[in-house]
């Protein structure tokens, strides 16, 4: 089975949730789950987060900013009824 490309129209995207330069608490939980698979060589790309794995990184998080992004992320998941958020890394 061949894997075929598609244009990308639009991408919309919220606010910054975390840094992946900058949050060490975070891309060490994310590196520890082996989420940081999905991501290219310079950490860019989409990531896919379960809520489990966001509540997780929460209690990691030591960026008040960061925890306020996090419990933002889920809230608009449950809003959503997703049981991932997908991040656009950039």
């Amino acid at each position: 089975m061949s894997v075929r490309a598609h244009r990308v129209e639009e991408i919309k995207f919220g606010g910054e949730s975390f840094n992946l330069w900058h949050d060490q608490d975070i891309v060490d939980y994310l590196d520890d789950k082996g989420l940081l698979e999905q991501l290219n060589m310079d950490m860019g790309g989409f990531i896919e987060v379960s809520i489990r794995d966001l509540r997780n990184m929460l209690a990691v998080a030591s960026d008040e900013d960061t925890r306020k992004a996090l419990i933002a992320d889920m809230e608009w998941a449950e809003e959503n009824e997703c049981d991932t958020v997908m991040y656009y890394c950039f």
